[in-house]
């Protein structure tokens, strides 16, 4: 068997094999294929058997750490640099299952994101497959918040483990207030909890994600912040991840002052974070400070500057902040 990437020649094959695979409310129609071949070919693995296409797996890049449900309809947030390879399915004929032809093709994926010296690869799948995908090193961070198709599924990262880690945030209160305030929320969180220990910023995280799921968003914030006070000296791309979903939770709950606070945190420590200065200018234009957010837009476009969502974004506003 062979593995080769996709062409826009291969719609109608990817089509049925996406049917075939997944029940009509989770697969993706023929023109979601079109768009996303398209964009991204080179991010269709397919497998096939002389000729016969037998096994694909497909997805976007992109800088956002997290799987968001609008990628899988709209081919334009794929940034082809972007640092994290997202996985939208993976799809083995009936035939061809048990034969070993999904596992030869995350194989090669996890090569090619190794070979790009990308951060890592992000799916979601359902419970089931958790240990399939455990296999190849994937970490299971709990319940996604994904509505995709009216099912549950659970968000699955796989790390490129030597991918280069940064300096800790300085913590000095007036760069990382949000750390902060962890140690306060975090007995409030969690009295009454049983007494097992949670000592793992990835239990606190997984806690944050619930939270927020049930539409509690004060006690994700305190959970994220607790996941946040783990750090022992340096940061990762988890302790980022992690700031992008509280200043979601805090977005949610009302808080909008805290959410650029948060993302004014991101900037600070990586003030070369295009999606930190995108996301805080959307919510400065949101406070009516036009002035902050053109700043804001003018840098999203100056670090990202092959971002089309950065770049749709800062044009959709200009009527505005001109």
């Amino acid at each position: 068997m062979d593995i080769r990437f996709a062409t826009i020649n291969d719609i109608d094959a990817v089509t049925e094999l996406e049917r075939q695979c997944f029940p009509p409310e989770e697969a993706a129609e023929k023109d979601s294929f079109e768009k996303r071949l398209t964009v991204f070919p080179n991010h269709f693995w397919l497998l096939e058997d002389s000729g016969k296409l037998a096994s694909m797996i497909n997805g976007m890049t992109t800088d956002i750490p997290i799987l968001r449900d609008e990628m899988f309809e709209d081919a334009t947030m794929h940034r082809e640099e972007g640092q994290w390879q997202m996985i939208f399915g993976v799809a083995t004929l009936p035939e061809y299952q048990k034969m070993g032809c999904a596992s030869k093709l995350m194989e090669r994926v996890i090569a090619d994101v190794k070979e790009q010296e990308r951060k890592g690869i992000v799916l979601t799948c359902k419970e089931s497959l958790i240990p399939f995908y455990e296999r190849f090193g994937f970490v299971n961070e709990g319940k996604s918040m994904s509505k995709h198709g009216g099912a549950v599924w659970y968000d699955m990262r796989w790390y490129l483990k030597n991918c280069r880690e940064k300096e800790l945030f300085n913590m000095k209160k007036h760069r990382l207030p949000y750390m902060v305030a962890g140690a306060v929320l975090f007995a409030a969180l969690f009295t009454g909890c049983t007494n097992e220990r949670l000592e793992d910023e990835l239990d606190f995280r997984k806690i944050g994600i619930n939270s927020m799921q049930s539409g509690d968003y004060e006690g994700a914030v305190a959970a994220f912040n607790s996941a946040l006070s783990q750090c022992v000296g340096k940061i990762t791309d988890t302790e980022l991840d992690i700031c992008y979903y509280k200043a979601a939770a805090q977005y949610a709950g009302g808080d909008i002052e805290g959410a650029l606070a948060t993302y004014q945190a991101m900037i600070d420590y990586d003030e070369e974070n295009g999606n930190a200065y995108y996301l805080h200018g959307c919510l400065s234009l949101k406070q009516q400070d036009t002035d902050t957010a053109k700043k804001d837009f003018a840098n999203a476009v100056k670090y990202n500057p092959d971002d089309y969502d950065c770049m749709l974004g800062f044009m959709r506003t200009l009527p505005v902040i001109i």
